[in-house]
């Protein structure tokens, strides 16, 4: 009797490998990262962004006493739908959701180009939030 065996040539990730192999790589990459938090299909990475007011809105005598100060945001990974979705969460005491975009898992071969696109949407939402403010990355 012969048994037939049929090899798979499937070699596709599920959502939740591709959480934890993207949460992993932003958590190693990201400057200001220091915390990390992993469940089942939700890596968070908690990051630290330097923000100060810009020396335009300050009168002359202030402009040399200005403080940088720090702004910690929680950028969440997780799977919707098929596809991987960053949350960036604000953590003060609202915690509040300044954005949200989702990425297509067709598009996560080059995770270099995930960073830089996951960074342009963090300034981009940050400085549509906090408009009178200058942050640096």
């Amino acid at each position: 009797m012969k048994i037939l065996c049929k090899v798979s040539t499937n070699n596709k990730m599920q959502g939740g490998q591709y959480v934890n192999k993207v949460g992993r790589y932003l958590y190693e990459h990201l400057d200001g990262a220091f915390k990390v938090d992993k469940s089942p299909n939700m890596y968070d990475i908690w990051i630290t962004l330097l923000y100060q007011i810009p020396s335009e809105y300050l009168i002359e005598s202030e402009k040399d006493d200005v403080d940088v100060q720090e702004l910690t945001i929680n950028l969440n990974v997780t799977t919707y739908d098929d596809k991987l979705r960053v949350n960036i969460i604000v953590e003060d005491e609202y915690e509040k959701t300044i954005g949200t975009k989702t990425f297509s898992f067709a598009k996560l071969d080059n995770l270099e180009w995930l960073r830089l696109e996951i960074l342009k949407f963090i300034r981009k939402k940050l400085e549509k939030e906090y408009e009178d403010y200058d942050f640096y990355f």
